[in-house]
């Protein structure tokens, strides 16, 4: 970063954790422009900017599209394991106790280790498992009835985890894409700014104009964002309320999330927290439980998903 504040670009610190925020303030710009553009100065501008607009939009539709994809590809992973640990191994195991006594060295070929490996340990670990599994079953001849259910289960399993890997390589790839074309956005709004205080020196009002400002104001005091794991619970800030204020919030997952005032850091949420969808909305804090507590949470929901926020105190 430079040491000359006025040579820093405020757009992209701005929107160095958003791509939410990249698209709201570079669809702004976009619209200010097109709307002046009857002035020959804007519509050069306009003319220069607008395509850079269209390459961030378009890279970023893609990755959102596509992170809906992933959490449905990895939710089908998700559930195939679910299944294995609870209902499936549980059947085989009963089938393979009354075929091989559990004391047998017939037994112990096929579960070693009993049903563990099937129920803990890492997603890659307990597909290793299964694979293995699948394996000894099909050589034992005594299990022939259960081969067929336990081989069509495999290939089930592994093509949803080869399915789940492609998408996150994919994924990687959009968003390298989006944070490049995220990058060029900032750059152009920044030149943008150059040439519109070269056409106002004396209208500080009129170059706003062109930008959406309370975005531009938001402090990292004031505007936060982040994900959360599947039940995780997140600390947003220690902050002193009042019973006038109201915060910001927008849900930019697919979960649905409680928003809530805890008394102590990583406090969960009880059944009457503030509930969000995918959406935004701007609510009084003293809904999101007593103004006495300093600590605003945020608890993804979803057993499965991953989610996302932005709030802003307002």
């Amino acid at each position: 970063m430079n040491n000359w504040s006025w040579t820093n670009n405020p757009f992209l610190s701005i929107t160095e954790k958003s791509y939410y925020t990249a698209l709201a303030l570079s669809t702004f710009h976009d619209n200010a422009l097109q709307a002046s553009k009857a002035d020959t100065f804007i519509a050069g501008l306009y003319t220069t900017y607008h395509p850079i607009y269209v390459a961030f939009k378009t890279s970023y539709d893609a990755w959102l599209a596509h992170n809906a994809i992933q959490q449905g590809e990895t939710m089908n992973f998700t559930n195939l394991l679910e299944k294995l640990s609870s209902e499936n191994i549980q059947k085989w195991d009963i089938y393979i106790q009354y075929v091989h006594n559990p004391k047998t060295v017939e037994y112990k070929k096929i579960l070693p280790n009993k049903r563990k490996p099937f129920q803990t340990g890492t997603q890659l670990e307990r597909l290793h498992a299964t694979q293995a599994f699948a394996k000894n079953v099909a050589a034992d001849t005594a299990l022939v009835t259960i081969k067929p259910e336990v081989e069509l289960f495999m290939t089930q399993l592994d093509a949803a985890y080869n399915t789940q890997k492609a998408s996150l390589n994919a994924t990687k790839t959009l968003s390298d894409n989006v944070e490049a074309a995220r990058k060029n956005i900032g750059v152009a709004m920044f030149a943008n700014l150059g040439a519109l205080i070269q056409k106002y020196p004396a209208n500080a009002d009129k170059v706003e104009s062109f930008y959406d400002m309370k975005i531009m104001r938001r402090t990292s005091q004031t505007f936060f964002t982040g994900y959360l794991d599947p039940l995780e619970v997140y600390t947003i800030v220690k902050h002193t309320f009042t019973d006038k204020d109201e915060v910001y919030i927008r849900n930019s997952g697919e979960t649905v999330l409680q928003v809530y005032l805890a008394a102590s850091k990583n406090a969960r949420p009880t059944a009457t927290a503030f509930k969000i969808a995918a959406g935004e909305q701007t609510v009084l804090v003293k809904l999101l439980g007593n103004i006495a507590d300093s600590y605003l949470m945020v608890y993804n929901m979803d057993s499965k998903l991953k989610g996302g926020f932005e709030v802003e105190l307002l």
